[in-house]
């Protein structure tokens, strides 16, 4: 056991012996430093870019279709040909055209002539109507007059009869008393009667003779004596016919008197039955006027009715009228036709496209949902554009009025230049987006993407629609800075300052401000002076998928 525990002793001084003389080689041991690439900060520009590709194709260009149907006769333009605005480019059978032409001047010239018919019948029946219409006026004030003459004659009869009444009464009153026999009590009383006025007329002639006695003395006027003997004379006048009461009243009535007065009754009789006559007459004559009024007004009416015909027939006009007009438009149409029967060109340019040939048929281009097919191409090819879709997280950047260069693979070593001239408010569809990019992949198809036209501003006869092109957008520059590498930025933003020599280099972290930054190169703002070296890392395979290409090596 003693052996046993003095080995074990020595073993254990074996191993932190060893340990020791490890720890301190490696304590002395210098680290060993993996550089990457060099670069030096230099002064220059720094542009920051969206790089697509698109098509080539004019800014302005026409279909030019035909809005005859018919056949085409011939053609006066070929691919390549520059045309000017009007200028023929073919011509459409006008045969068939012409025939519709002349068959509507035809519906024009009846549609016209009826026209024509409706107004002179409207006319003539408007003046029948107001002719009525007066008549039937005229009838209603004369059958109002015959009313009003026949109210005064039915009135008059009816005074007539009262009279007539009024005379039966009269007459027999007298008949009575002419018949009547004289009673002692009257010819007492007409004695009396005239012994009272010959008492009064003694009484006046005292009256005159005492006058005249004043009138000698003169208290009073020749006026009053003439007034005494005029009541003289006229009580004389009374007294004698007393004494004519009082003689007939002694001789009692005589026959012819009573005869006489029973036939005054019996004419009075006669005047009342006449006037009765009358009268029935008159309420005749005032109900057959009634009656003639009440039908001259229904006449009026209807003929104020028929001023409705003549409304109508105003209508009539009125659809004869838009019959013609309706007739007339499509005349005007076909007229139309028949002159678009030669087709020209809408615009200056050159035929990029012909698609039909002589004698083929061609659809109208107006006439139901189709739209004809294209006979020629006609573009502007001094104005040409590039269309290009561009991503969502880039579309953002670009904005209208900014620069482009544009390289086509047609015209190699040449950049033309271009401005971007518009950018489509919505995305595009899947389909979209890979029928205007030529280059995108099935893949980038998924990728949200916005249309983006670039004008190009360099006319170049070169240039042909369809070409494939290659468009940067320039969407900043910077001149005359302090730029390095983006590569050589560090996450932080940071970059590793390299001083010493290439065999022992010295790498030492600095903090940087940064400002506008592209794929390949960043600028400094401060913190790096040009002419000083910077590491641009290695980058492994492990490293690589940590890169983010777009600010450069992250973690």
């Amino acid at each position: 056991m003693a052996v046993n525990k003095k080995a074990l002793i020595a073993i254990g001084l074996v191993v932190v012996g060893g340990g020791g003389y490890y720890f301190t080689r490696m304590k002395s041991a210098k680290p060993v430093v993996a550089v990457g690439r060099i670069v030096s900060a230099e002064t220059g520009d720094v542009a920051l870019i969206v790089s697509e590709s698109g098509t080539l194709e004019p800014v302005i260009k026409v279909d030019v279709k035909s809005r005859v149907a018919g056949r085409l006769s011939r053609f006066y333009v070929k691919p390549g040909d520059v045309v000017a605005a009007g200028q023929l480019i073919a011509t459409v059978d006008p045969k068939e055209v012409a025939r519709e032409v002349a068959g509507i001047a035809a519906q024009v010239r009846s549609a016209r002539a009826g026209l024509e018919q409706t107004k002179e019948n409207e006319s003539l029946i408007a003046r029948q109507v107001a002719l009525a219409v007066d008549r039937a006026k005229i009838g209603v004030q004369t059958a109002e007059s015959q009313v009003a003459d026949a109210e005064v004659s039915k009135s008059d009869a009816a005074v007539n009869l009262r009279d007539a009444i009024l005379g039966v009464e009269t007459a027999e009153k007298r008949y009575a008393q002419t018949a009547a026999p004289t009673r002692p009590q009257e010819l007492a009383q007409a004695v009396a009667s005239l012994k009272r006025a010959e008492d009064q007329l003694d009484d006046q002639k005292r009256q005159v003779e005492r006058r005249k006695t004043l009138l000698t003395k003169g208290f009073i006027s020749q006026q009053d004596v003439d007034t005494a003997e005029t009541q003289v004379r006229l009580q004389e006048s009374d007294i004698q016919s007393a004494r004519q009461r009082v003689g007939l009243l002694k001789e009692g009535p005589r026959k012819e008197d009573i005869d006489t007065a029973k036939l005054a009754v019996d004419a009075a009789k006669i005047r009342v039955e006449q006037a009765n006559i009358r009268l029935k007459q008159a309420d005749i004559k005032v109900s057959q006027a009634k009656i003639n009024l009440r039908t001259s007004k229904v006449e009026l009416q209807n003929q104020e009715n028929n001023l409705g015909t003549v409304a109508l027939r105003k209508r009539d006009i009125e659809r004869s009228r838009a019959d013609v007009a309706q007739i007339e438009n499509r005349f005007a149409q076909q007229s139309v036709q028949l002159t678009e029967t030669r087709i020209v060109a809408p615009m200056a340019g050159e035929v990029t496209g012909k698609y039909l040939e002589e004698g083929e048929l061609v659809a109208s281009a107006t006439a139901g949902f189709a739209q004809g097919a294209a006979i020629v191409t006609i573009a502007n090819l001094k104005q040409m554009q590039v269309r290009t879709n561009v991503n969502e997280v880039d579309v953002v950047k670009v904005k209208v009025g900014q620069p482009v260069e544009i390289r086509v693979d047609g015209v190699r070593n040449v950049t033309f230049h271009g401005v971007v001239a518009s950018k489509a408010p919505a995305s595009l569809t899947s389909s979209q987006a890979g029928a205007t990019n030529t280059s995108a992949s099935a893949s980038s198809n998924q990728v949200v993407r916005f249309e983006v036209k670039v004008r190009v501003t360099d006319g170049d006869a070169r240039l042909r629609p369809g070409m494939t092109a290659s468009v940067d957008i320039l969407l900043d520059r910077k001149t005359k800075v302090t730029k390095i590498p983006t590569e050589a930025i560090r996450p932080d933003d940071s970059v590793m300052i390299m001083t010493g020599t290439k065999e022992k280099p010295v790498l030492t972290p600095r903090k940087v401000t940064l400002g506008l930054r592209s794929d390949s190169a960043t600028e400094v703002i401060s913190g790096l002076k040009p002419g000083e070296k910077v590491e641009v890392p290695k980058v492994d395979a492990k490293d690589r998928r940590k890169v983010n290409f777009q600010d450069g090596p992250g973690e």
